[in-house]
């Protein structure tokens, strides 16, 4: 009950709004950037140039936008799909069998 009075209450947002609230939480996050100092160092030289370093988190940073605004464009489309009620009871259906296969998989599996 709550959740659905959560639900009518939340405005929906923009995708503007929406990538700019991402941004901030990606820019902000001390995780990104322990990423980025741990990853790129392994890749770079004494000798190289800073802009290599850049170039790298540039083009790392690029290919990210692209893959998460294809991801956001292709789960928009699919979104009504997904409140479809024949669809849930189809996946519903389909998570529980495998479920059952995991299940069943454990309970015939020999220990060693």
């Amino acid at each position: 009950m709550l959740l659905n009075q959560f639900r009518r209450s939340k405005k929906s947002q923009s995708i503007r709004g929406a990538f700019i609230e991402g941004f901030f939480t990606n820019v902000l996050n001390p995780k990104a950037s322990m990423f980025y100092l741990a990853a790129f160092p392994q890749f770079l030289t004494v000798n190289d140039s800073p802009l290599t370093a850049y170039a790298l988190v540039t083009i790392h940073s690029m290919v990210n936008l692209i893959w998460f605004s294809l991801m956001v464009l292709m789960l928009s489309r699919v979104k009504s799909m997904a409140n479809n009620v024949r669809f849930k009871k189809w996946l519903n259906a389909v998570t529980g069998v495998v479920f059952i296969c995991f299940g069943s998989k454990l309970a015939f599996m020999k220990s060693s």
